[in-house]
């Protein structure tokens, strides 16, 4: 399991830009600097230095001299990966991409001059307190075996402590400095005496591997345990263990271990990378920074940004956590945690990165409109930014607060979002937990009514796809914004948002079309009726058809197409298709509806059977039952029994009441 950290031929994880397994992120001793990696994209990843007092980023280039008569300053051409400031705070610790391995740099960052310390090694390393010696592993070719070395860090002189066949990682000096920690490919956790130089397993997982093991104080230690199953992410568990065996606890689950974690000043808690569990399935990053109390288990969010938060690091002082973030793909950046006040900063390093940040900071602090000024004008001066998606997701979210959202606004920079994760994770907000109008049973009469042919073709009542959970309204100035939550998240090729039939009637309940289908009425008249007969998006394959009729029946509205994705209409849109929640986000013109303000909005909405059974002939009625091709609507009144009341009596079903009824605006 090890292998995929500790063997030198691996180092392409502990080097990706969604993973080190050494430290990203630093603070300087006094709290001043954070010197941090990041980049626009690998091959540039470069080392940063932020000043917390000017608020200044700078790039910090390494620069090694040759010795001679003749010395040259030449820059360092490998990429930096990980920084660590030394205790005494004049001196960082770099670690690089070597053409075998990790290799290890000694940095002036005032100078930027650096001394190479060690070649070749495993991608992390260990520091004594006084920051005089380094621990780090490395393979041996010759003997075919990893060996644990300590070295100077002044001149690089080195000593090997131990030779191990297995892979081996993670060395962890203790608070004495006698003892290491290393971690094993074969699932152990040893514990190394430096007196004799002799290994003892302290803990051993066959089916897993522990990483990071990080000592609390002489008797106690915190790793995360990273189960080698199925575990793409490597995702670890946190546990507290006492070296004694009295207490192992499992404090955190669902870590992401290639990031490294440390303890808070106090020592009575660690700050670590975590996924958050009630992430909308579509967020771009799930990944947040969260602080573990050691007695309790208890766990605080430290941040929930849509960018993710990596690599966190907390301040000398505990006030302040300085983290990783991506508003854009690759495109990384620092920002800074103030603990107590909830409120981030963002450390910029050039005038687009200015306006993004400045922009941040406004809306932190209540200034929603110069926020949206200066988010527009990064975009008007920029139009190629890297910022585009996160820009128009700020400016999203900022413009759907209050309660008047200007949604005309929301939704045309809503879909200038490209990313499709964060496109989804901005649908989430379009609708306010007040929005949801009406809500259906999940027991419902739908279950009745499958297909023999249908359910013998796909061994499932596919009626289940349509049936009616939730219904959300929205009104806009210029649009209405419908979201219909169905029960059941099975496609069957497209099935599950397609035949769906809303019913508008604005405050004229004895005028109108009572039609819903050729078999089946409703109880008061329509004005507007918008039939959504199919909607699959599915690039070449992609199917459209919607068709709004006005109070007599008659076509006001039709949009048929295949074989591309639907452009925005300005008459009706389907903006978004969520399967997490199994909703589909409608967009109609308050025009089209004829909405006048001050007058009451009645709202029904049925699902209708069809669909992949029509297309394939299946759509037949169940034996002994009579023809019926309604498949779910809102209300008590239509249930199972009435329906089969009438049609046993041959009447046509009439659908009874209405979703939702609401003031307009």
């Amino acid at each position: 399991m090890l292998k995929r950290v500790c063997a030198i031929t691996m180092l392409c994880l502990a080097l990706s830009m969604s993973g080190c397994l050494f430290e990203q992120v630093s603070w300087s001793p006094d709290g001043r600097y954070v010197v941090f990696t990041s980049g626009s994209d690998e091959e540039t990843k470069v080392l940063w230095r932020w000043d917390s007092e000017t608020g200044r980023t700078e790039e910090l280039v390494p620069h090694q001299t040759s010795g001679g008569w003749f010395s040259q300053s030449t820059p360092i051409d490998e990429k930096v990966f990980g920084c660590r400031y030394l205790p005494s705070g004049k001196k960082v610790l770099l670690m690089t991409e070597g053409d075998d391995g990790a290799n290890i740099y000694l940095m002036d960052p005032n100078g930027r001059n650096c001394n190479l310390r060690a070649s070749d090694v495993g991608p992390y390393i260990d520091v004594s307190k006084s920051g005089e010696k380094m621990y780090y592993v490395s393979e041996d070719s010759e003997s075919d075996s990893m060996s644990l070395w300590v070295a100077n860090v002044s001149d690089g002189e080195k000593e090997r402590l131990i030779s191990l066949p297995d892979e081996i990682g993670f060395p962890k000096l203790d608070p004495t400095e006698s003892r290491v920690l290393l971690s094993t490919e074969e699932g152990k956790l040893l514990l190394l005496e430096l007196d004799t130089v002799t290994p003892k397993e302290l803990l051993a997982d066959d089916e897993s591997a522990f990483y990071h093991p990080l000592w609390v104080d002489e008797e106690t230690i915190l790793y995360l345990l990273v189960k080698e199953e199925n575990n793409d992410d490597l995702l670890g568990d946190l546990y507290f263990h006492k070296l004694d065996g009295t207490d192992t606890r499992l404090l955190c689950k669902d870590a992401y271990s290639v990031y490294p974690f440390g303890l808070s000043p106090d020592g009575k808690s660690a700050v670590l990378t975590v996924v958050k569990p009630d992430s909308h399935s579509d967020a771009p990053a799930p990944h947040q920074a969260a602080r573990v109390e050691l007695s309790s288990g208890k766990l605080e969010w430290l941040t929930d940004t849509p960018f993710g938060a990596f690599s966190p690091a907390i301040s000398p002082d505990g006030k302040r956590l300085a983290f990783l973030t991506v508003p854009h793909e690759e495109y990384t950046m620092l920002e800074v945690l103030d603990i107590e006040s909830g409120l981030t900063s963002f450390a910029w390093r050039n005038d687009e990165e200015r306006l993004w940040s400045t922009a941040h900071s406004l809306a932190q602090a209540g200034d929603s409109l110069h926020a949206l000024e200066m988010w527009r004008d990064l975009l008007r001066r920029y139009p190629d930014t890297v910022f585009n998606d996160s820009a128009r997701f700020r400016i999203v979210e900022t413009l759907l607060e209050g309660p008047n959202a200007d949604l005309h606004a929301v939704l045309s920079n809503w879909r200038e979002i490209e990313d499709p994760n964060l496109r989804g994770l901005a649908a989430t907000m379009l609708f306010r937990e007040s929005d949801r109008v009406a809500q259906d049973p999940a027991e419902d009469w739908i279950r009745s009514y499958g297909t023999e042919a249908s359910m013998k073709e796909f061994q499932f009542n596919t009626d289940l796809t349509r049936d009616l959970r939730a219904l959300w309204l929205r009104l806009g100035k210029e649009k209405v914004l419908i979201r219909v939550d169905y029960g059941h998240n099975r496609d069957l090729r497209g099935l599950a948002f397609q035949d769906t039939v809303l019913l508008f009637d604005n405050d004229s309940p004895g005028a109108g079309s009572t039609e819903i289908t050729p078999l089946v009425k409703w109880d008061r008249a329509a004005d507007i009726t918008v039939a959504l007969r199919h909607w699959y998006v599915a690039e070449e394959k992609s199917q459209y058809d919607v068709e709004i009729f006005g109070g007599e029946g008659e076509t006001v509205f039709r949009y048929m197409a295949s074989g591309f994705s639907a452009p925005a209409n300005p008459v009706f849109d389907v903006v978004h298709i969520d399967d997490d929640t199994n909703s589909v986000i409608i967009s109609i013109s308050r025009k089209m509806l004829g909405l006048h303000e001050g007058r009451p909005l009645s709202v029904q909405v049925c699902t209708l059977k069809g669909g992949v059974e029509s297309f394939k002939g299946l759509e037949r009625p169940r034996e002994n039952k009579t023809g019926f091709d309604v498949a779910d609507a809102f209300g008590k009144e239509n249930s199972a029994e009435r329906i089969d009341a009438e049609l046993e009596k041959g009447e046509k079903p009439i659908i009874k009441g209405v979703a939702a009824t609401v003031m307009v605006e």
